[in-house]
C-alpha cells in the first residue's frame, strides 16, 4: 500500500506513502471501525485516478508544465566513446550449448574484429540470439571459449563481461519506461557502481558530468526528442537509438545488437545503418542480427551464416551471397517449385475477406498505403515482405486491432472497417 500509493521508482513516492499510511490510522482512530473501509477506498482511488502514485503524478504534472528540451551535442564523437581503453576484437572459439536434446550452438568459430562490423544471420531458429547470451553471459557454454583481446571472458557474471566492455541490445525495447531519456542514459554510464545511499547525495556535480556526457551520447545516435520525456511514451525509432546510446554508454569494445531495425520503417533503417557505420569507425566491434538483408549487406565487413546451431558459411557479403548452400537454408533458390495442390481443390464462390485502398499508421510515421487484398473461400493468401514492411499491421487492421486511416476492410460484403476485435470475431463466428 505504502508503494502504490506513493509511487513506484523514486526514494520520494515510498517515503509520501509511509506518511499516509501511518498518518492517516491515527487520523482515524476515532472511527477505528470503519479504517479498512476508509483504506479501501484510498486504494481503489488511488489506482483510479493517480495509478503512478502520489510522487509520480506531480513528476508527470512538473515534465507537463516543462519546456521540451532536446540532446545538446557539445562534439561529433562523445568522450566516453574516446577514453574507453584500447582497442579489442572478440574471437568466439568452438562455442556450443544443448539445451536438452537440442543443440542450440554447436561448434562455433568466428573473429569480430574491432572497427568492423559483423553480421550473424541464418533462419529464425539457427541459434543467433543464443549466441549473444553465451557471448554475454546470460548463458553458460557447455564447450568453446570466448575471448575479448587478451582477457578470457568465457563463463563470467554478465555484469562483470559488460564492465571489460561487451554491450548489447535487444529484439524487444528493454529501457526503463517510467524514467526519463536522459536517466535512462545516466544510470548507464555509472556502469552498476551505485556507491553507498549517503554517497549518492553528495554526487551532484560528479552527475551534472554524466548528464553532459549523456545528452553528448543521444545527439551522436541521432535522437531529437524531449530528454525529460518518460521512454515508455516514445515511438519505436527512438526508443531503438536510445537503446543504442544506453549500450554505448558503458564504453564499450563490443556492441551486439539483436534486430535493431526490426519494425522500422526504410528511412528509419538508413538511420539506423549510418549510425552502425559511425560506431564501427570509432574502433567498436559491431556484432549485428539483423533480418533486413538489404541492411545487412549494406552495412557488414564479415557475415557469419548460422543453420541448426552450425556455420553454414562465412565470409565477405559477396561470398556469402553467392554460396550455394546459404541462398538454399536462407536467401532462397533459383528455380523453387511449389508442390501441386491436392486432387479435387477449387477456389470457393465466396469473397470471404477484402481489403480496399487500405492505410493505416502509428502517429505521424504512415506503415500501409493503399493495400489491396482479396481472399476468397478456400484460399490461402501469403503475405510477404521484409521486417518493417507492414505485415503485422496489416494483420492488425484485418482482425480490429489497428483502425485504418484509408480505405475499406470488407468480411463477407459487409463493410467492418470501424468495428472493434470483439465485434468482428463475433461477426466472424458461425450462429
Amino acid at each position: 500500500l505504502v508503494v502504490i500509493v506513493g509511487g513506484v521508482e523514486t526514494v520520494v513516492g515510498p517515503l509520501l506513502g509511509a506518511a499516509v499510511v501511518v498518518l492517516l490510522p491515527e487520523a482515524l482512530a476515532r472511527v477505528a471501525e470503519y479504517r479498512l473501509l476508509v483504506f479501501g477506498v484510498l486504494l481503489l482511488g488511488v489506482l483510479w485516478l493517480v495509478p503512478d502514485g502520489i510522487a509520480g503524478t506531480l513528476r508527470r504534472a512538473r515534465r507537463a508544465r516543462a519546456s521540451s528540451t532536446a540532446p545538446r551535442a557539445t562534439s561529433d564523437l562523445p568522450a566516453c566513446l574516446a577514453d574507453r581503453g584500447a582497442d579489442a576484437s572478440l574471437v568466439v572459439t568452438g562455442l556450443g550449448v544443448s539445451f536438452g536434446g537440442l543443440r542450440a550452438v554447436d561448434a562455433l568459430t568466428f573473429t569480430a574484429r574491432a572497427g568492423f562490423i559483423t553480421s550473424l544471420i541464418g533462419p529464425n531458429g539457427a541459434g543467433k540470439t543464443t549466441v549473444l547470451n553465451l557471448i554475454s553471459g546470460f548463458s553458460a557454454p557447455d564447450a568453446g571459449t570466448v575471448t575479448l583481446g587478451a582477457e578470457p571472458i568465457t563463463r563470467r557474471p554478465a555484469h562483470e563481461i559488460a564492465r571489460l566492455g561487451v554491450a548489447r541490445t535487444y529484439q524487444t525495447s528493454q529501457l526503463f519506461a517510467r524514467m526519463a531519456v536522459l536517466d535512462n542514459i545516466v544510470i548507464a554510464l555509472r556502469c552498476g557502481r551505485l556507491g553507498a545511499l549517503a554517497e549518492m547525495f553528495w554526487r551532484r556535480r560528479q552527475d551534472d558530468g554524466r548528464r553532459a556526457t549523456a545528452d553528448a551520447l543521444l545527439a551522436y545516435v541521432g535522437y531529437t526528442g524531449d530528454v525529460e520525456r518518460p521512454a515508455g511514451e516514445l515511438a519505436h525509432v527512438n526508443k531503438r537509438l536510445v537503446e543504442i546510446a544506453r549500450a554505448l554508454a558503458i564504453r564499450p569494445r563490443v556492441l551486439m545488437l539483436d534486430e535493431p531495425a526490426a519494425g522500422l520503417g526504410r528511412e528509419d533503417t538508413a538511420r539506423i545503418a549510418r549510425l552502425l557505420r559511425d560506431i564501427a569507425t570509432t574502433g567498436v566491434a559491431v556484432v549485428l542480427i539483423e533480418h533486413d538483408m538489404k541492411l545487412v549487406m549494406g552495412v557488414s565487413d564479415h557475415l557469419v551464416v548460422l543453420d541448426a546451431g552450425r556455420v553454414i558459411a562465412q565470409g565477405t557479403p559477396d561470398v556469402v551471397r553467392n554460396d550455394p548452400l546459404v541462398r538454399k537454408a536462407y536467401l532462397g533458390e533459383a528455380g523453387f517449385e511449389a508442390r501441386p495442390r491436392a486432387p479435387g481443390w477449387r477456389p470457393g464462390d465466396e469473397r470471404v475477406l477484402g481489403a480496399e485502398r487500405v492505410g493505416a499508421g502509428y502517429g505521424a510515421a504512415p506503415v500501409l498505403r493503399g493495400i489491396d487484398l482479396v481472399v476468397d473461400a478456400g484460399e490461402l493468401v501469403a503475405v510477404l515482405g521484409p521486417n518493417g514492411a507492414g505485415k503485422t499491421t496489416l494483420m492488425r487492421a484485418l482482425a480490429g486491432l489497428h483502425r485504418p486511416v484509408d480505405g475499406r476492410v470488407l468480411l463477407l460484403g459487409r463493410n467492418v472497417t470501424t468495428l472493434l476485435a470483439h465485434q468482428l470475431t463475433r461477426r466472424s463466428s458461425p450462429s
